[in-house]
Parts: structure tokens; sequence; C-alpha cells
């Protein structure tokens, strides 16, 4: 039977098309099309599906269907393409011989000297068939070069001709279906990367707007390294980076673990902001306990870093509570999608007289009042006139010699 004149082949390349338009998940496409193939008569057995990615930790994205178990999920971090198992495998044989087909019994010796081969013969699988689809220029600077898609069958005679050609009968409305998924998941992983994960929605959602605003009642988070400039002048450009890598990553866990959305990194600086909606906790605690986080682990890396001759720093924490303007914000080709308002410039100014203070934490009049049930962890600096705020207010920073006494509660950082 060829494929023109199996029964199902145009209702499986119809419910490719809808799964599409429907948006269905690569583990879902995978699963149909397994199961298809075999009402189609293709004796498989196990069905992988992959490509790259365009992800900051990960290379690619991998999707394996067995017939017996249904279909598993499977990430590959950066790296992959150095380990020796990828340097052994079929695929890579493959992409680097410019192959699009291999068809193997698994059992020839060929077969033998790749990664993951041998394994499948010992389970029982006796064929394998290959195919590489590479995408044109659009998809690859979307970061989809390719989809790669093995076939396996436990049948003793193995994929016959009139199989491989059903099989290649679906594979590129296959391919259209699967790229058509990743590439909007690629794409609001890369704006909430950028943006963060409340930006991204919302400009995905369509408020790409030039001028497109809304003000909200939120906890403003500043952040800044103390004497960057003093720490890395000396520095090679790589080690810059490693070390505000290092810093920034304690920073940022410690805002989303605790419901905080990153707006912007700003040289060796974080503007973030917490929702000023109060629930069963306010925005105002969950951003203290961030702060109270980022200083007692700035410590720890301090501690681990010093002795391995690795530069350190700390970190001036400012909050504040206010109104602010979240939105579409610059010229008419050129947007950034963030936060504005004078409550903004006021946790600037809190950072910078954090640091003439000598505080590690320094919050607002404003911020200590959003507090519900922390107000007793900050004790007042006195009152301060900041440059471009028009009344003098108290100023607070944590009471670390109270809180080392609470029973659950870190000390205070070294």
């Amino acid at each position: 039977m060829t494929p023109c004149t199996n029964p199902h082949l145009v209702d499986t390349l119809n419910w490719l098309v809808k799964a599409a338009i429907d948006g269905r998940s690569e583990r879902g496409l995978t699963n149909g099309i397994g199961r298809r193939l075999v009402a189609m008569g293709v004796p498989v057995d196990r069905i992988s599906m992959g490509s790259e990615v365009l992800d900051p930790v990960l290379r690619s994205r991998q999707f394996i269907w067995r017939a017996d178990e249904g279909t598993e999920k499977y990430l590959h971090e950066r790296g992959l393409s150095e380990t020796d198992a990828w340097q052994k495998s079929i695929l890579h044989h493959m992409i680097q011989q410019d192959l699009h087909t291999v068809h193997m019994r698994l059992d020839d010796e060929e077969a033998q000297r790749f990664t993951l081969l041998p394994e499948l013969l010992e389970r029982g699988y006796q064929d394998y068939y290959a195919r590489i689809i590479p995408y044109g220029m659009m998809a690859e600077m979307g970061g989809n070069m390719r989809m790669t898609a093995t076939f396996a069958t436990r049948r003793a005679e193995g994929f016959s001709a009139e199989h491989l050609a059903l099989i290649e009968a679906v594979l590129p409305t296959f391919a259209l279906a699967y790229l058509a998924r990743t590439s909007l998941r690629m794409t609001h992983r890369v704006l909430e990367t950028y943006l963060g994960e409340v930006p991204a929605k919302s400009v995905l959602s369509g408020q790409i707007a030039r001028g497109q605003a809304q003000s909200l009642e939120a906890v403003i988070w500043m952040s800044d390294l103390s004497g960057f400039t003093r720490t890395t002048e000396p520095m090679e450009h790589l080690t810059i980076l490693e070390y505000l890598n290092a810093h920034a990553e304690v920073v940022a866990d410690a805002i989303h673990d605790q419901g905080g959305e990153i707006l912007k990194f700003i040289g060796d600086g974080i503007l973030a902001a917490f929702d000023g909606r109060t629930g069963a906790v306010s925005g105002a605690e969950q951003a203290l306990n961030a702060a109270l986080r980022v200083q007692t682990e700035i410590a720890s890396l301090r501690q681990k870093r010093g002795p391995a001759g690795l530069a350190t720093s700390n970190v001036t924490i400012g909050l504040h509570y206010g109104s602010v303007l979240f939105g579409n914000f610059g010229s008419v080709d050129r947007l950034d999608f963030t936060a504005l308002g004078s409550a903004v410039n006021e946790a600037s100014r809190l950072v910078s007289l954090g640091k003439t203070l000598e505080q590690t934490i320094i919050t607002s009049q404003a911020f200590h009042d959003a507090l519900t049930t922390q107000r007793g962890s900050l004790v007042s600096l006195g009152r301060y006139a900041l440059r471009g705020v028009s009344r003098a207010q108290h100023l607070y920073t944590v009471d670390w010699e109270s809180l080392s006494k609470a029973p659950g509660t870190a000390p205070p950082p070294s």
C-alpha cells in the first residue's frame, strides 16, 4: 500500500494541521503521531522528536514516545554538544556528514559504534530510522535550526519501504506543527528572560502600544553593588561578568522566590517590584523577606569567594512603597516595558543614602507603614531629606540584633 492509498493518511494530516492551530504541545504532538502511525499500519514502537531551543540554560528539548509507556520529556542543557555521548551519537554523525536520513538494522556491526543503538537492541528493537529536517532562515534566526526525528521498531523484519514512505508523508506537516509550538514557547521564554514574567505576558497579550500604561500601587526594590567601579577596574571583562552574575543570581532568586518581579538590570543594579495589594503576605513583607535573605546569602558568598581569591561585594537595598506607572515607554520603534514614577526615583535615592550611611537595607516611611506584621524588625535611622523629595521623613533599617534573637531567624550578615 502506498501512502496515497492509505485510508488514514488524510485524517492524520488534517489532525496535525488542527493540532498546530489549536496550539497542541510538543508532547501532545509526539504522542498523537505515534498512535496514528500505528493506526496507519506502521509498526513503530519508539519515536523521538527534538529540536534546538533559544534558551539561556537549555540546548534542546526532546520528547520520546514509547508504545507501551506514552511520552516523556527530556531537557538537555547547554554543554550537551561537548559530551562523549553526543559526540558518538548517530544524530551528531548525521549533522557532521550532512545526512538527512539514516536507515539501519540495530544488529548490524555499523550500529554498534554509536551510543544508544546497542542499548535499543538489548531492549528488543530491531530496526532504526533517523530523519533530520532543516528549517529555513527565519526559523533558524529564532533558534530553530532543525528538527530531529527517530523511529524504532521491534518487528523482526524492520520497517518496509511502505512504512518509511508513510513516515515521510507525515513528517513535513508534523515538523510545521512542531515548529509552530516551539516558536511560541521560545518567544515567551525570550521575552520572559529579558523583560520578566509579568511584562512578557503583558506584551504577548497585546499591550504593545507606545504610551500604554497602568498605574499600580507597588513595593519598589532598588539594589546596587557597593564599590563596583573600584572592585572591577583591574578585572578582565569575563571576570567582571562572572562577578556580576554571582551576585545577581543571589538577588534574583530571592526576589522571584518571594513573588517579586525583576523589571530591569541597570548596570550592577536591579530594579524590581512586588504587588502592593495586601494578601496573605503583603508585598512589603515579601520584599523585606527577600532583602533579609539576600544579605544573609551575600555574607555566605563572601565567605566562599574570599578564600578562593574571587572578588565579592556588599549589596545595598532600598525599599519603598508608592504609585508607579507600568507600561510601554520610548521611541516609535524602540520601546521598553518598565516602571516609571517618583516612587522609582525615591527608591534609587534610598540606595545612594544607604551607601553613605553604610546600611545594607534602607526603607522609606511609606514602606515601613505598608508592613503588616514585621514593623518591629525595623529601626528608625532618623529623619532625612532625600534629594528631589519635598519632605523629610523617617528612614528605617533592619534591627539585626532583635532579628537574631527570634527563633528560626538567620543571624545578621557579617
